[in-house]
């Protein structure tokens, strides 16, 4: 129980640059993470439901996976350095809306 506290507190404070540093299976996983977090964990005002049903619909008709997801994360962060001091996972929140845009 302790190692799992011990892991989990400086991957949510994962920073840009960082990801660009660790070990891909930690990236993949993080991020990932943070997708399914996004579009599975909304809260549960209505815009939030709505806003995640819509990006969980277009990850998967764009078939989106880990892999692709991590390209497109780290290309975002490379492409613009001031994502590096932010956490990870507000990058990959701003490419799945890159990706998807607003609900309809």
């Amino acid at each position: 129980m302790v190692l799992s506290i011990l892991l989990a507190a400086p991957a949510a404070a994962t920073s840009g640059a960082e990801l660009l540093q660790l070990d891909e299976s930690f990236v993949l996983g993080y991020i990932w993470g943070a997708v399914e977090s996004a579009v599975l964990v909304p809260s549960s005002d209505p815009d939030s439901l709505r806003l995640a049903s819509h990006q969980s619909e277009c990850l998967a008709k764009a078939h989106i996976n880990a892999r692709t997801m991590k390209e497109a994360v780290v290309a975002h962060i490379r492409k613009d350095p001031s994502t590096l001091t932010i956490t990870g996972a507000a990058s990959v929140t701003a490419v799945i809306f890159e990706i998807c845009g607003p609900p309809r």
